[in-house]
């Protein structure tokens, strides 16, 4: 469904139902209905209602908000969508992840995370050699002092 009939159909509930939504409407319904004019909470209440839909708003700073149709009854309702709010008065539509680009990002991450530890592994391993290589590398040096030592204290 495009934004035009999403309008329209929006617009015409509230005409329907002004018993009940005229008393929330900031602007006329002939405002309303022009493209480019923003929806709001009357708006989307209506989109609720219309649909039988729960509708979720999510805000960095509060709590998600969850605005159902009129009935109330979460119960019969028909689906979930999700609307963010990111400045005063605008929002976004958003969608669900899918479960399957999900997973492929979680594996690609996993991916990434098993190739770091065996490089991890890897240089702990030479980092051991090298010590290991080092330990030896200190005895010799020690053995060859001692033996500079000894021909030394036979020359004086």
């Amino acid at each position: 469904m495009d934004h035009i009939k999403l309008r329209a159909d929006t617009c015409a509930h509230i005409e329907e139902h002004m018993d009940f939504f005229g008393g929330f409407l900031e602007e006329t319904l002939d405002e309303k209905k022009q493209d480019g004019t923003w929806g709001g909470n009357v708006d989307i209440a209506a989109i609720a209602d219309l649909y039988n839909v729960a509708i979720e708003i999510i805000s960095a700073d509060q709590e998600p908000n969850v605005i159902l149709p009129r009935h109330c009854d979460a119960s019969i309702i028909d689906g979930t969508m999700s609307l963010a709010f990111t400045q005063e008065m605008h929002y976004d539509s958003t969608r669900p992840l899918e479960m399957d680009v999900l997973l492929k990002e979680n594996q690609f991450l996993y991916d990434q995370m098993s190739k770091a530890r065996e490089r991890m592994v890897n240089l702990k391993t030479q980092i051991d050699d090298l010590k290991s290589e080092n330990a030896n590398l200190t005895a010799e040096n020690r053995d060859l002092r001692e033996h500079n030592d000894l021909l030394f204290a036979d020359e004086y």
